[in-house]
């Protein structure tokens, strides 16, 4: 009776401070210069301003480490990457910044938090720098691979093992073996997935049990499963829906950025032009996509980002300046719960449990 009630407390605390655990939320405003942290309020959805830095160049993409203590920022313009490191009281510090010559347009650290892996849209490439004990990123790069216009985005598999970098403008991704110890990227083989013309694989983001992957395309306004081979490290096309309603919408659009639910039972996908978020529904047994619905969101949402509980998305508008907080409900589905003016050209935004 003793060890059952022993158990039962410890359950009870377990779960205490999972209720209790603050998740920031860390946005890099372009055009401001600023990385900006927010508390979200889990039990109402809302965000409190916590503290801000300034920065040297123009704050795009970023990048956590697992543990949620250090962030690593692209910044635009001046060809830099910066890290940065959260304090006791959940301050940004800087630790370091080195100059990498060009514009980082993807950041993604490997599962060891050793190796941080960039992608470089103007200039076509992929690098590969290390990170010390301390968070610092080393000043020159161990590897620099030429790949083919638009890279826009260096994404691990869950195992860590190989890495997929996605062009807009070779309508390709490309496919790497990631070596662990050495850091060191090496071609697969075949070294790249072709897609149809004007279809323009952008992002990728890996479902939980690893088996499979979902792809935005930004010219094809359509979002692509596919089947990921864990032991080869290929991915094979499974199938690509639209993003867009099939009729009343006749402007301009182009998909930007994907996310897969915790949970894996979701996926969603940002509409830039039609300014929404489209849902849909994973089936566990074959990984295929059912359409769930589509949720207007702000202007231009180029980034968003799930809580790590899978309660809450957040979605950042570029062009309207404001940041979107939603709840998600167990079906998938999206409630706007509060709109936040963030400020100019809010570029990426992640959020982190700590």
């Amino acid at each position: 009776m003793r060890n059952v009630l022993i158990v039962g407390i410890l359950l009870v605390m377990v779960a205490a401070q999972t209720v209790h655990a603050k998740q920031l939320v860390i946005l890099s405003l372009g055009a401001d210069q600023k990385l900006v942290v927010y508390e979200l309020v889990t039990n109402d959805g809302t965000l409190t301003k916590q503290s801000s830095v300034d920065t040297s160049g123009k704050p795009g993409a970023m990048c956590m480490s697992s543990d949620g203590h250090r962030v690593y920022v692209a910044m635009k313009g001046t060809g830099m990457i910066a890290a940065y490191q959260f304090t006791s009281d959940d301050d940004l510090v800087l630790l370091n910044e080195i100059a990498v010559g060009m514009d980082p347009s993807y950041l993604s650290l490997d599962p060891s938090g050793k190796f941080l892996v960039g992608a470089y849209y103007s200039t076509g490439q992929v690098t590969v720098h290390s990170t010390d004990a301390t968070g610092k990123v080393s000043g020159e790069p161990l590897q620099r691979i030429s790949t083919d216009e638009r890279a826009h985005a260096a994404v691990f598999d869950r195992s860590g093992k190989f890495v997929f970098v996605p062009h807009t403008r070779p309508n390709a991704i490309f496919q790497f073996r990631f070596d662990a110890p050495t850091g060191m990227l090496t071609a697969n083989d075949p070294p790249k997935l072709l897609r149809d013309a004007d279809t323009g694989p952008r992002h990728l983001w890996f479902h939980p049990g690893n088996q499979y992957a979902f792809g935005s395309d930004e010219q094809g306004s359509s979002i692509t499963g596919y089947r990921f081979d864990h032991s080869s490290g290929q991915l094979t096309t499974m199938q690509t829906l639209s993003s867009l309603p099939a009729t009343g919408f006749e402007g301009r659009n182009s998909t930007a950025d994907i996310e897969v639910h915790p949970s894996g039972e979701f996926v969603y996908i940002a509409n830039r032009g039609h300014d929404t978020i489209a849902g849909y529904s994973i089936s566990e047994t074959t990984g295929r996509l059912t359409f769930l619905g589509r949720t207007p969101t702000e202007s231009v949402t180029r980034s968003f980002n799930i809580a790590p509980d899978g309660r809450h998305l957040i979605a950042a508008g570029q062009k309207s300046g404001k940041l979107a907080v939603f709840q998600i409900h167990d079906d998938g589905s999206l409630v706007r719960t509060q709109t936040v003016m963030a400020g100019e050209n809010p570029w990426w935004v992640l959020i982190v449990e700590r």
